[in-house]
């Protein structure tokens, strides 16, 4: 991957329609809130160790998208991409990928406490 990939990756990520903007914030927030919580709940160390597992399974979930719909250009599973008026407008993502990202935050919290 490019720097340029990566600015297109950012670019799409950011402005994207596939959820609100509220709830890209709310997200956010909660993440946020899930690593301070976890801080004082299991330490310094199994907050990292889960985080850096969440943030890598994250992000293979994003390179699988990004790889099975051509940099976000096809459909496939959840991610539903129409052309309207010649540029392509994205759908609302889906059971797949939420599936994938809980997935990956309950894998990442078992990691996290097997150290």
């Amino acid at each position: 991957m490019q720097l340029r990939d990566l600015k297109k990756d950012v670019q799409f990520i950011k402005g994207h329609t596939l959820q609100p903007a509220w709830f890209k914030v709310v997200k956010i927030v909660f993440l946020i809130g899930i690593v301070v919580a976890s801080l004082f709940i299991f330490g310094v160390v199994r907050t990292a160790v889960w985080v850096l597992v969440f943030l890598s399974l994250a992000l293979i979930v994003h390179f699988v998208y990004r790889a099975k719909t051509k940099v976000f250009t096809k459909s496939w599973l959840d991610f539903k991409v129409v052309e309207k008026n010649g540029k392509p407008e994205y759908k609302r993502i889906g059971a797949f990928y939420y599936s994938f990202v809980i997935a990956s935050f309950a894998a990442a919290i078992v990691i996290a406490l097997l150290v």
